[in-house]
């Protein structure tokens, strides 16, 4: 599946087509300086990248990602509009859907959730250099005239462009937390899953979601929210006979796949099926309500399906636990 901007037209260029040098491994950060999503599902990169789809100045990330979402913008293979400064041709970026003011207010929670996709982004970055013999990008900050000698490492927007920014965080009032980023970086390279368990508020947006969009599903984003959905549109399909899904006609078990395999580091899926077995007399009452097939009918659908989550879940990890 291609890039956000791939797949999405932009209203204008937003990328070098060909790089007129090599990668080094140097990654640059930054925050979007959008404001952040607050309420609900975070849908933060979501609307970002739509901006930046439809914007008619030149500005872009190769990945861009919030407290659920790692949203891949344009192909590495291009270099993106993301620093004016001269990394663009070079380096890779990865920008935070969010204001540098908000590392020190939002929740440990949150920040933790921020930093997480930005790690999911980043081994996906490090994927790419690996599988076309580019440098790696060593886990350590280094400085604009590092990274102008070819030096492997993070370094940050601001401290590359000093006069104009300041993202993701270089002023004492709003610190980037880089020791923390770098702390999920290496559990998402180690394939350590989020033990975050699920949540009172994500229970009830499942049982809502069961009984109010039986048949629903999202491809847009990663993390968290898609897995919830993805599993959702997944189990709908199924219980209902339909194959396709109606967001950009994949089979909903090639759909399933997908979210699966680009998000195995994101969330523990074993979680998300002990969430929904919570959910399914909710499920089971709400499709008997509308006709066809008894609540115990539906309830060993459910499971069946759930059962498939499970199968894909292995094949993807490569385990049996």
């Amino acid at each position: 599946m291609g890039a956000y901007l791939t797949t999405r037209k932009p209203v204008r260029d937003q990328w070098y087509a060909k790089r007129n040098r090599p990668l080094t491994g140097c990654t640059v950060l930054h925050t979007s300086e959008s404001v952040m999503d607050t309420v609900g599902p975070d849908t933060g990169a979501e609307s970002v990248a739509e901006f930046i789809r439809t914007r008619t100045t030149p500005g872009s990330y190769h990945d861009l990602v919030d407290s659920d979402s790692a949203i891949h913008l344009v192909e590495y293979v291009h270099g993106a509009y993301h620093d004016g400064t001269g990394s663009n041709n070079w380096a890779l970026s990865i920008a935070f859907a969010c204001r540098t003011s908000d590392w020190r207010t939002m929740s440990a929670a949150k920040r933790k959730a921020f930093l997480r996709q930005g790690a999911i982004a980043f081994k996906r970055q490090q994927d790419y250099r690996r599988s076309v013999g580019a440098p790696l990008t060593e886990l350590r900050l280094i400085t604009k005239a590092q990274s102008d000698a070819g030096m492997s490492g993070f370094t940050y927007h601001g401290l590359r462009d000093p006069g104009r920014r300041t993202d993701p965080g270089t002023t004492p009032a709003a610190p980037f937390p880089f020791a923390e980023f770098i702390a999920e970086c290496r559990a998402v390279l180690a394939g350590e899953e989020d033990d975050m368990p699920l949540s009172d508020e994500d229970i009830r947006r499942i049982k809502h979601a069961v009984a109010e969009a039986p048949i629903g599903g999202t491809a847009i984003g990663g993390g968290k929210d898609v897995m919830l959905w993805t599993l959702l549109g997944a189990m709908s399909h199924k219980l209902l006979g339909q194959h396709k899904d109606r967001t950009d006609g994949k089979h909903s078990d090639d759909l399933l796949g997908f979210v699966l395999e680009n998000n195995k580091h994101a969330w523990a899926t074993r979680q998300a099926v002990a969430g929904m077995q919570a959910a399914i007399d909710t499920l089971a009452t709400a499709a008997a309500a509308g006709g066809g097939a008894s609540a115990e009918e539906l309830k060993a659908a459910v499971r069946e399906a759930m059962a498939d989550v499970v199968k894909v879940e292995v094949s993807v990890r490569g385990d049996n636990t």
